[in-house]
């Protein structure tokens, strides 16, 4: 089933801007077949814009965030992750960090399949990963957690763990497309 789907891993929705600077080689999305507008359960929709330059775009639109909440697609692996800014956290002297929410998505011919991430796995993950910080988000990012993390090599160890343990995610929502 594996070699039929395209898996897009994105651990989960809560985030506000999107995160720029490079990606390493291993981890760019050079093109993608999510690019399109989704609709799910609740008529929750997600939309995937291609930028061009190898960056794309993930938005969520819901009821808590009618203009969207914007992030970026990372591949680790094979799978693509959809990496959204959940939050800041004050970090050493002049340093703020963001704190990185991830969804994953797994194309299955004209629907995805979402995941969210498993909050209990990500916190043991982010503890057994030097350079990685779990963080509890505040109640508007819907009760999940968070990961910050000290480089991009630190972001995609953690999120090969994710590609590795299916107790990482949890059951999927699916997703019809619209456009």
């Amino acid at each position: 089933m594996h070699a039929i789907n395209r898996s897009i891993s994105c651990l989960f929705l809560a985030a506000a801007a999107l995160a720029g600077g490079c990606e390493s080689s291993s981890t760019i999305v050079k093109k993608s077949d999510l690019v399109g507008e989704w609709v799910g359960p609740a008529n929750r929709k997600i939309a995937i814009s291609d930028l061009g330059a190898e960056r794309f775009e993930v938005t969520r639109f819901d009821a808590d965030a009618p203009k969207g909440f914007a992030g970026k697609l990372v591949s680790v692996d094979g799978f693509e992750f959809a990496q959204f800014e959940a939050a800041r956290q004050e970090g050493s002297v002049n340093s703020i960090k963001p704190i990185f929410s991830y969804m994953r998505l797994d194309r299955e011919d004209n629907r995805v399949l979402i995941r969210r991430v498993n909050n209990t796995w990500l916190k043991a993950a982010a503890a057994e990963t030097p350079g990685a910080v779990y963080t509890d988000l505040p109640k508007s990012a819907n009760g999940t957690g968070g990961v910050s993390w000290d480089t991009e090599e630190t972001r995609t160890k953690l999120l090969r763990k994710a590609t590795l343990n299916p107790n990482a995610f949890a059951a999927p929502e699916s997703f019809l497309r619209l456009k």
